[in-house]
């Protein structure tokens, strides 16, 4: 029950051992030591430099042109009962505005396909598309980025007339994808608005990098599916909670070039699904290799589960993830 307050009180203390370079808005100036010989002194800003490294899955927060992310991922899915594997295709796209040096807006929205467990058709189902605003507070001379947001993800599609429990079971699309990203799978639950508020805080120094989220899902059932064939009882106006908590921690060795190893913690706090307490938690850890380019910022990464995966549907997956960011506007340089 406590485990996301006890890992993401882990990570914090992890990421304040990094001390941060002063974080500031384009056009205003900051002392930087060359490496040439460790005396020499030059001036330049934050927009010129852009040295630090980009979370796979989490925003850089303190960018100052509008950018755009494409994703897609490739899961190879353990289901339980040792049946053959399968695969699962995950696309998603999302897009950030910077409205002021402290203010951000966004949205994401993604797709998915895999074949069920029960009926073995192939069947692709509409992620909840999400909304969201931040800000984010950069101090002069401050060793560190903080910063909080709020998202929404109002319930615009309906997969079935099935209830959870039964979904669970039968290994439906939508439950089988939802624990691919396990930080996201309110994403793949129909049926409910989902309120996300989040902290953000980030340290840097140099060219390192480390950034921790923690997250809170609050879940609400807007109405009852039809089929209750599980006989849990499901009505309107029950919440589900999940808490997640992520830490990215990076390097950029060049300015083309930067490397990342992100880990995730998702548990599922409250649920009407009988669930055993093993197959509320779930551990997953992602390297990542990202290229950076003037306006293309290409990445590949690997997400691997540490455990069983969340609600038990499957034993195991293994997903191969790309994805492209892509500024809207002429970044700074």
């Amino acid at each position: 029950m406590f485990a996301p307050v006890r890992l993401s009180g882990a990570l914090l203390a992890v990421t304040l051992v990094v001390q941060d370079r002063p974080c500031r808005a384009a056009g205003e100036r900051a002392t930087i030591v060359q490496s040439d010989d460790d005396a020499t002194l030059t001036e330049a800003t934050l927009a010129e430099l852009r040295m630090l490294p980009r979370p796979p899955s989490l925003p850089d927060l303190t960018h100052e042109a509008a950018e755009a992310s494409f994703g897609q991922a490739t899961a190879a899915l353990l289901p339980k009962g040792g049946a053959d594997p399968r695969t699962a295709h995950l696309l998603e796209a999302d897009v950030e505005v910077p409205l002021s040096r402290w203010l951000y807006v966004g949205g994401t929205w993604g797709a998915a396909g895999a074949r069920g467990v029960a009926d073995d058709s192939l069947r692709v189902v509409a992620a909840q598309p999400e909304a969201w605003a931040r800000v984010v507070s950069q101090g002069l001379g401050s060793h560190y980025t903080l910063g909080a947001g709020l998202g929404v993800l109002p319930p615009l599609f309906t997969y079935d007339g099935l209830d959870d429990a039964t979904r669970l079971a039968r290994g439906t699309t939508s439950a089988l994808v939802g624990i691919v990203r396990p930080w996201d799978v309110v994403q793949y639950f129909d049926r409910r608005v989902t309120l996300r508020p989040w902290i953000d805080l980030r340290t840097s120094r140099r060219h390192l990098l480390a950034q921790l989220r923690g997250r809170l899902d609050f879940a609400f059932r807007t109405s009852a599916p039809p089929d209750d064939a599980s006989g849990v009882p499901a009505s309107a106006g029950d919440l589900e909670l999940y808490a997640s908590a992520a830490l990215f921690l990076g390097w950029r060795p060049t300015k083309e070039l930067s490397l990342g190893l992100e880990a995730w913690e998702a548990y599922l706090l409250r649920t009407s699904l009988p669930l055993a307490d093993r197959d509320r938690v779930t551990f997953a850890l992602s390297p990542s290799v990202r290229f950076h380019f003037a306006r293309l910022e290409p990445a590949i990464s690997v997400l691997v589960p540490l455990g069983p995966p969340m609600l038990g549907v499957e034993d195991g997956y293994l997903a191969l993830r790309v994805d492209v960011r892509v500024w809207l506007e002429k970044p700074p340089r």
